[in-house]
């Protein structure tokens, strides 16, 4: 019985191979990571179950319930004693009145909050910084129609409006994103930069926008101005009907993997356990003992 020797590929066929590897490799888009991002100024898990306020996770601003405004277990996230804000769209909301006019003199801002409608084709609002009314002066709702520029065809859209240095300037994203089912939503503005609004994850093209905030164009450069109110669930047009949860406002604009993390983990994540605050204070402490200086004795 004769043996054959392993055949050996030719030194060109292995590199022309890597060299095709490569460039498959070059041409493949790169699929950005989550990042987590720092913690929010202000934010609420709404985890409180029951009582008259909405307790703080983030910034130190409790909320005050109004007008019948309830707790549900109902919520995006899974885990222990975990719940939403519960609204029946009959003027009730929570309302930080603390953070009345906090939003003024700054140049970004980043809205995340989870939101589930009762139904469709609404004009509800999940978050105002003015009083309630039918002016798209600053926050964010459903939008049961667009209306800027004649932007009537699109229907069931989300809708942001902004004061930037008194002027109102209006976000309306693409149609078709109103459900009942939990729906992740992030609002980013940067002063020169413009906005953008991110839905599940996915960055939204928008149907109309106003000049001054269109990130496509030359948006312009000033800081927010004519905030007035702080209301979780409610603002323009009229009150939420559903469930809101992991509200959470920045003075800085977020990336797009920084949404992106956000969409796929709860904010309860960021908040550090007391045991666990503990327990790196005590290590802390530890160094600090073990690395300080010793005395030495004189024989």
């Amino acid at each position: 019985m004769s043996f054959h020797a392993p055949t050996r590929r030719p030194r060109w066929v292995l590199a022309g191979a890597l060299r095709i590897l490569l460039l498959l490799l070059a041409a493949t888009p790169c699929l950005s990571a989550p990042v987590q991002p720092g913690g929010p100024d202000w934010g609420w898990l709404f985890d409180d179950g029951a009582g008259s306020s909405a307790a703080a996770a983030f910034g130190g601003a409790d909320g005050v319930l109004v007008g019948g405004a309830g707790f549900d277990a109902d919520s995006p996230f899974a885990y222990g004693g975990n719940g939403s804000l519960l609204l029946d769209g009959s003027g009730d909301w929570a309302e930080m009145a603390t953070l009345a006019g906090v939003l003024n003199g700054s140049t970004a801002l980043s809205i995340s909050m989870w939101v589930r409608s009762a139904a469709t084709g609404q004009n509800r609002a999940f978050f105002g910084g003015a009083n309630p009314d039918n002016a798209d002066r600053f926050g964010g709702r459903y939008d049961e129609s667009g209306w800027l520029n004649g932007n009537g065809g699109t229907k069931e859209l989300i809708k942001f409006g902004l004061h930037i240095g008194g002027t109102n300037t209006q976000y309306e994203s693409a149609g078709g994103y109103q459900t009942t089912s939990w729906q992740h939503v992030v609002f980013v503005w940067e002063s020169g930069v413009g906005a953008a609004l991110y839905v599940d994850g996915v960055l939204d093209a928008p149907s109309e926008v106003s000049a001054e905030i269109d990130a496509t164009g030359s948006p312009i450069s000033g800081a927010l101005s004519d905030q007035t109110r702080f209301l979780i669930g409610n603002g323009a047009k009229a009150a939420w009907r559903g469930r809101l949860d992991e509200a959470a406002v920045w003075r800085s604009a977020l990336n797009a993997d920084e949404v992106s993390w956000l969409h796929q983990n709860s904010l309860a994540a960021m908040v550090a356990e007391p045991s666990t605050f503990l327990l790196v204070t005590l290590g802390l402490l530890g160094l600090a003992y073990v690395g300080r200086p010793r005395s030495v004795s004189a024989s």
